[in-house]
C-alpha cells in the first residue's frame, strides 16, 4: 500500500548545492512537509523566492515556509508567509510564492529529462521533520509506474531511496544535481518511494506564466 509521505541557468554541482537549503513548509491544516527554492526574483516589495512541494502538502486556507534550523534546539528561523500561486493533484506538485529570502540560488529544472532504470539519484529533504536538509542516495528502480492514489491515477517513477513523513515536496536530483522529480510518498518499512516527475511542476510553471522566474538548466 503507497502511503503519502506527508509528514538559473548555471549548471549546478555538489559544491553549490552543498549550499542550498531546503524549504519548511508548514499550514495550519497539517504537518510539516519539504520544498525547494526552484527561482525567485526581486519586485517593488522586495525579494521573493518561488517554491516547489507537493499538492496533497497543499489543502489548507493559509501557509508558512522556513528555512534554516538550530539542530541544538530544534528551532525553526526565518519563517514567512508563503502564497499558493497554483497546484495539480494529479502530478502532486504545487507551486508556491514567499517572501523568504532565496539565498541567491534554487535548484535548477531541466526541461528535457531522460533516466533509465539504475540511474544514480538523490533525496534533498526533511524526513522526520527534524532530520533537516538531509541528501539521501539511491537508484532508479522503475522509469513508470502507475498508482491509484486515493480517487486519483498518478503517473510516477521509483526509486530505492526511503522517503520518511515530512519528505514530502523534497527534490529528487539526478548525477548532476538537476531536479528530475518530487519526492510523493512510499511504502513503509521499505525502499520503495514514488516520485513526481519534474514534468509537472514544468507544466503547471508554463500555465501560471512564470517564466523567467524559475531557474532552468
Amino acid at each position: 500500500m503507497i502511503t503519502l509521505a506527508a509528514c538559473g541557468t548555471i549548471s549546478p554541482n555538489w559544491t553549490s548545492m552543498a549550499r542550498w537549503d531546503i524549504i519548511l513548509l508548514g499550514s495550519s491544516g497539517r504537518d510539516f512537509c519539504s520544498g525547494t527554492v526552484i527561482g525567485g526574483g526581486r519586485d517593488e516589495a522586495g525579494e521573493y523566492a518561488i517554491i516547489l512541494s507537493a499538492a496533497h502538502c497543499a489543502n489548507s486556507p493559509d501557509y508558512t515556509v522556513s528555512r534554516k534550523v538550530d539542530f541544538a534546539g530544534g528551532i525553526i528561523t526565518d519563517t514567512k508567509p508563503a502564497i499558493l500561486l497554483g497546484k495539480d493533484a494529479v502530478a502532486d506538485v504545487a507551486i508556491f510564492r514567499s517572501p523568504i529570502s532565496s539565498n541567491h540560488t534554487c535548484v535548477s529544472l531541466r526541461r528535457n529529462v531522460e533516466y533509465t532504470r539504475g540511474d544514480t539519484v538523490y533525496i534533498l529533504a526533511n524526513p522526520l521533520i527534524t532530520f533537516y536538509t538531509a541528501l539521501t542516495k539511491g537508484v532508479v528502480s522503475a522509469p513508470l509506474r502507475v498508482f491509484p492514489i486515493n480517487t486519483i491515477v498518478m503517473y510516477l517513477f521509483q526509486i530505492d531511496a526511503q522517503a520518511a513523513p515530512g519528505s514530502s515536496g523534497g527534490a529528487v536530483l539526478d548525477a548532476d544535481g538537476y531536479l528530475i522529480g518530487t519526492v510523493t510518498g512510499g511504502v513503509p518499512g521499505t525502499a520503495i518511494s514514488v516520485i513526481a516527475p519534474v514534468s509537472g511542476a514544468i507544466s503547471l510553471i508554463d500555465k501560471l506564466n512564470i517564466g523567467e522566474d524559475i531557474c532552468y538548466g
